[in-house]
Parts: structure tokens; sequence; C-alpha cells
């Protein structure tokens, strides 16, 4: 984070570590099948976007749309596509979501961490109530796992990963809130979100 509470620098960086990888992968490029090119991506790549994204989760579309173009050039990588061939049939091929669901994914697949979590740390568990936990009637919402929204008056903490998570939490189906283990969680959210953007394409 700069000193305008901006996150340019962290992502720049990103790009960087992304882009030397990638151009390292390059000089195998019609060496390999693309289901290894996608393997190696996965396991090089990828935990390069990934790594602590929850931490800046607020960025503008800007930098979004940078992180966006950074997967996009891993899916041309893995394809042989040239620099604007079109690589939304590609992902859908290869099951990846696109940065802004991947990261909703994450935020997601953490927050599901939080609250399963035994040993949560009592600065954060009062970002992360039940609605159950603020009265004693018995609410629908008490059987739902509905989250209270923290209380905010700001833009930039709206943006947070504590509201932003909260938000998408509950606008997942019951279902998908009431998975009690996280792999299956996290597998649930990524289906439900790859059924969206595919929704969305058509």
């Amino acid at each position: 984070m700069d000193n305008s509470l901006k996150w340019q620098a962290q992502v720049t960086s990103v790009c960087k570590k992304v882009t030397g990888s990638l151009r390292a992968l390059y000089r195998a490029k019609n060496l390999l099948p693309p289901a290894t090119k996608a393997m190696l991506v996965q396991a090089l790549v990828l935990p390069i976007i990934d790594y602590a994204d929850v931490c800046y989760y607020d960025l503008n579309a800007d930098l979004l749309n940078k992180l966006d173009r950074l997967l996009n050039n891993c899916i041309r990588f893995v394809f042989n596509l040239r620099k604007y061939d079109h690589v939304s049939a590609h992902r859908m091929q290869l099951k990846w979501l696109p940065i802004r669901q991947r990261r909703e994914q994450r935020a997601l697949t953490t927050l599901f961490s939080f609250l399963c979590s035994p040993s949560l740390p009592t600065y954060l568990s009062p970002y992360f109530q039940y609605l159950c936990a603020n009265h004693s009637k018995n609410l629908r919402s008490s059987h739902n796992r509905f989250l209270q929204c923290p209380t905010h008056r700001t833009d930039f903490f709206h943006s947070s990963f504590f509201v932003q998570s909260i938000l998408l939490w509950n606008a997942l189906p019951l279902d998908v809130r009431m998975v009690s283990t996280r792999l299956s969680f996290k597998q649930k959210v990524r289906e439900l979100l790859l059924e969206r953007v595919a929704e969305s394409s058509r």
C-alpha cells in the first residue's frame, strides 16, 4: 500500500513477477501440450496472482483489469493464442474464473475459514457475527447463517474485505452457506460462479 492508500505498487509488483514467470515458460511453449502448460501455470503463475489477495481486496477497476489481463496472458500461453485473440471460450474450457470472480471465491473461502476457526483472533471476531448473535428472538435469519454487516459510513470501508465478503456470503444460496467443510464449500462456490459467468456470456 502506498502513502495514498492505493494498491498500484502491489499490482505492479504482481504484474512483473507473473510476466517474468510466463516469459520463462514461453521457452517451452511449442514443446508441451496444453494440459501440461495449464498445470505449470496453476503451479507456478496463479499462486503469484492469488497470494494474499484478500489483503488488498479493495482494488479499483483499472487495477482489476490489469490482473485480468495477466490471467488472459496465461490462457494465451496455454493455447498458443495470439495477443488479441479472445480467451473467454478457452477460459471456460479450463474452468478458470475471471479475475473478479476468482477473487470472490477466495474471499468467500477465507471467510468460511474464519467462521469455522475455533481460534479466530479476537480483533477479527467482531466483524463476523451471525445475525442470531445480536438478539434472543428465534428469527428466520437465525437458521440461514446470515452475517451481520458491520456498520460503516465510508466508501473506503464498504469496499474492504470485511464488508464485501459478508455481502457475498449473504447472497449465496442457503445450501452453499450450510456446507460443513472448507473443500466442499470452495467447490460449490466455484461451480456457482462458473455458472454465473457462463450465463452472463450467453
